[in-house]
């Protein structure tokens, strides 16, 4: 899973066009292949951020679009890959965290499982 993190990640940082690929990857296969393809973004965006798979977080990411997964994965992965060691940073979120953040608001939990914001202030704060 870090490789190919690694890899999309640098891959992402130099301007590759993952959704134009993505796009000319699906009209090569099959939609029972491409049907995955969301599912691998949902598992890519929360080992990034939890540094493993299963999480609360699971069923807000499903109801996002594939474009929508994809561009949080870039935004994701852009913020977490450090060029200078061709790494990609694991961990920082908590649930905990996330609860206490949203306040018992819905809507701000939505909004912090589907965008970058608690994963920009851990990097800030060298936590991840």
């Amino acid at each position: 899973m870090k490789d190919k993190l690694r890899d999309l990640g640098f891959l992402v940082s130099q301007g590759f066009d993952l959704k134009g690929n993505i796009r000319y990857y699906k009209k090569e296969r099959e939609e029972i292949i491409t049907s995955a393809i969301p599912q691998t973004f949902i598992i890519y965006i929360l080992y990034m951020r939890y540094g493993e798979c299963p999480q609360l977080t699971d069923f807000i990411l499903r109801k996002l679009s594939e474009r929508q997964l994809i561009k949080l994965f870039m935004d994701e992965v852009t913020l977490r890959f450090d060029l200078s060691n061709f790494e990609v940073k694991i961990g920082g979120w908590r649930d905990g965290e996330l609860l206490v953040m949203a306040g018992g608001d819905s809507d701000k939990f939505f909004k912090l499982v589907t965008g970058v914001k608690l994963t920009r202030e851990k990097i800030n704060e060298n936590l991840v």
